[in-house]
């Protein structure tokens, strides 16, 4: 049976690449890429014509432009799946995004 694959939006924060998070991504077709974005900003942006079914939120640790991202996409689509990839953070970042 053929599955219907995952539109995903990918927002980059600065100093990350999308070379960087592709070993992240699965490669067997569950996960189709309706853009890579740049800056956090100009994500927040594209979340307003760019439809998806998942944003995916790369980013090297805590960030208040990330949680400010998350909490617009949170926002304008609730039911909408919200990732974030970080890199490991002893300070509680990766608490604050769940809330």
């Amino acid at each position: 049976m053929a599955t219907t694959p995952i539109n995903t939006l990918v927002a980059l924060d600065a100093g990350i690449t999308a070379e960087s998070i592709a070993p992240s991504l699965p490669t067997d077709g569950d996960i189709r890429l309706t853009g890579v974005v740049e800056g956090l900003e100009a994500a927040a942006r594209s979340l307003e014509d760019t439809p998806c079914d998942i944003l995916l939120i790369a980013c090297g640790g805590y960030s208040d432009r990330v949680l400010f991202l998350v909490e617009n996409a949170v926002r304008q689509d609730p039911k909408r799946p919200v990732l974030v990839l970080s890199e490991g953070s002893p300070n509680g970042f990766v608490r604050r995004v769940r809330k």
